[in-house]
């Protein structure tokens, strides 16, 4: 790694919902906010059922990180096998659909 960070998925913590879906199963169907707290984006699994992620979510089979919700998507990290032993994060998006 360029920065000399170790990258790896946290196995112990308690996968949440949305982590049993792959992201490209996965759609943005809009956002809900409440005063004082982040946006959170209400995102759809392949039965339709929705559930609302917010920074700090996970989602997506590999340990996505919910970075940033805003109107039209959700960023966030994955953590990714680099093929050599090891991790690597890429950044993803979940868009909203039309």
């Amino acid at each position: 790694m360029p920065d000399g960070r170790k990258v790896e998925p946290d196995m112990g913590r308690p996968k949440e919902y949305l982590e049993r879906f792959s992201l490209d199963t996965l759609r943005m169907v809009g956002t809900i906010s409440k005063p004082g707290e982040p946006l959170q984006a209400l995102v759809a699994d392949p039965s339709g059922a929705v559930t609302r992620v917010k920074p700090g979510s996970h989602m997506g089979k590999n340990f996505g990180l919910v970075k940033q919700v805003n109107e039209a998507k959700v960023s966030l990290i994955e953590i990714v096998p680099d093929g050599r032993d090891g991790w690597v994060e890429r950044a993803s998006n979940v868009s909203i659909s039309e």
